[in-house]
């Protein structure tokens, strides 16, 4: 029988570059249900459905058990379609309105895979910047129908509820844990965005931003391979209009030379991007990459496959050491990527957790 990780990859290779799965090496019989359950880890069961309905009829799994997946296809198809008509409904209502915001990240980049429309869709996120910030956020609130003390924010964007999608107002595009790397990010986004009056972010900032995100999220919580679909498909419907030089030393800039390239090796040995449209591409780096390659599948879209969430002590004194003892595992997986960038992550997170606890105790008295 041949390992369901091993068939839900070739099924990954086969939707992302619109091929038919290769089965010459499959063994019977295959579980199709933990197939399934690797896909929904990461969030990639739109692709895997639609390409296990293109194999031949020998290797077809059960008709009721396909049969019983197509209403998730459907869905899938029906999100999509709604993100598209409410981003676009979003752009036009704000630029009506005086504010230029443009699209990030996901709704962006469906267009590239073969067949969008199965692509799982998230959040829309919008980037309005510091000057129109707080005038964007009012008139989405109002346009949602709720009130600004009921949404979440933080330093760096609003998320609420728009037409029952969850849209992610930011203020900037991203944050680093890095001091100095931070502020170089802050001005180059600056000088970048400010007059830039496109629906999506210019390619020089856009290819390194995609992969700041993966990384981003790999320290926090952990980041799934629908990411890695995204940025792979991004690298090679671009690969002829990327500066490499100008890549490199925007890379160096913010310490994320190295993990580019060990993260590099997943899109290409894991999801078949071809070595020579990844910049920079280093064999030396694939054995860290099997290693990365082992946390992502035990991680899960943004690390909601891990228990650690779920399990949480009811107990408060205890609840804060089980979320003590999570993020120092989380850092030790970080720091052998980066032990700059585990060190700051690891400051910002104790200082989150003074200013948790501090605002607990507050609310009590």
């Amino acid at each position: 029988m041949t390992a369901p990780r091993q068939i839900f990859l070739d099924f990954l290779q086969a939707a992302l570059w619109n091929r038919p799965a290769d089965t010459s090496h499959w063994i019977k019989p295959v579980d199709w249900d933990c197939v399934y359950e690797l896909a929904k880890a990461q969030e990639l069961r739109g692709i895997l459905i639609d390409a296990v309905l293109d194999l031949p009829d020998e290797w077809l799994p059960e008709k009721r058990w396909y049969e019983s997946k197509l209403d998730r296809l459907m869905q899938t198809a029906q999100t999509f379609a709604l993100h598209q008509t409410v981003s676009s409904e979003l752009l036009q209502r704000l630029a009506t309105c005086g504010i230029h915001a443009q699209l990030m990240k996901g709704v962006t980049l469906a267009k590239l895979y073969p067949r969008p429309q199965y692509r799982t869709s998230g959040d829309i996120d919008l980037y309005i910047g510091r000057e129109h910030y707080s005038k964007a956020v009012d008139l989405l609130c109002q346009w949602a129908n709720t009130q600004t003390t009921d949404v979440v924010k933080d330093n760096k964007h609003t998320s609420l509820y728009y037409k029952e999608i969850e849209v992610e107002v930011h203020r900037i595009t991203e944050y680093f844990s890095v001091p100095i790397y931070n502020r170089r990010w802050q001005r180059w986004t600056q000088e970048s965005l400010s007059s830039c009056m496109t629906e999506e972010f210019p390619l020089r900032y856009n290819v390194v931003f995609l992969f700041q995100h993966i990384w981003h999220h790999f320290c926090i919580y952990g980041i799934g391979l629908r990411q890695f679909c995204d940025w792979a498909l991004f690298l090679h419907h671009h690969v002829s209009d990327i500066d490499r030089a100008q890549l490199k030393a925007d890379l160096k800039r913010i310490g994320l030379f190295t993990q580019w390239q060990v993260f590099g090796c997943i899109a290409v040995h894991t999801l078949g991007l071809p070595a020579q449209e990844f910049p920079f591409y280093d064999a030396r780096h694939q054995s860290k990459a099997e290693r990365l390659l082992e946390q992502i599948f035990a991680d899960g879209n943004f690390g909601k496959a891990s228990s650690w969430i779920s399990d949480k002590p009811h107990n408060y004194l205890l609840r804060k050491l089980h979320s003590v003892r999570h993020w120092c595992k989380r850092l030790a997986i970080v720091w052998r990527f980066s032990p700059l960038y585990a060190t700051f992550t690891a400051l910002d997170y104790l200082m989150f957790g003074v200013e948790v606890i501090y605002n607990d105790l507050k609310n009590r008295q």
